[in-house]
């Protein structure tokens, strides 16, 4: 089990974001500090299935899942994977597709996935 808190700075204390069984990795913040996005295997003790590109409010709450019509892997292990676009809009992350490992864009609201890298060609972080 991976789980994801939020901690104070100040008081040192954990508030658990996302608490269930198996991987929720990656957290990044939205520029706005509303949100947070992560890599999940949402809920399930699945290592070898899909990951899931999710969204959960900063404040808590149930997480949403973005790329559930997305059937590809999302590394879980790829820390310079995923990135918030500057307006807190989409999410880019990083995931394998056949031989090359792409740069696709999700939409926040709607998860829907768009390539924005493509060629024979791998990218590893962005």
């Amino acid at each position: 089990d991976t789980d994801l808190h939020v901690v104070n700075v100040e008081t040192g204390k954990l508030r658990p974001l996302v608490v269930r069984p198996g991987l929720d990795s990656l957290p990044i913040w939205s520029p706005d500090g509303s949100k947070v996005a992560f890599v999940s295997h949402r809920g399930k003790y699945d290592w070898i299935g899909n990951t899931y590109l999710c969204v959960v409010d900063a404040a808590g709450g149930e997480p949403k899942a973005l790329t559930t019509g997305f059937d590809e892997v999302i590394p879980w292990w790829s820390p310079g994977g995923l990135a918030w676009s500057a307006e807190g809009k989409a999410l880019y992350f990083v995931a394998d597709q056949g031989m090359q490992r792409h740069i696709l864009r999700a939409d926040a609201g709607t998860g829907q996935v768009e390539p924005f890298t493509s060629g024979e060609f791998t990218v590893d972080q962005m």
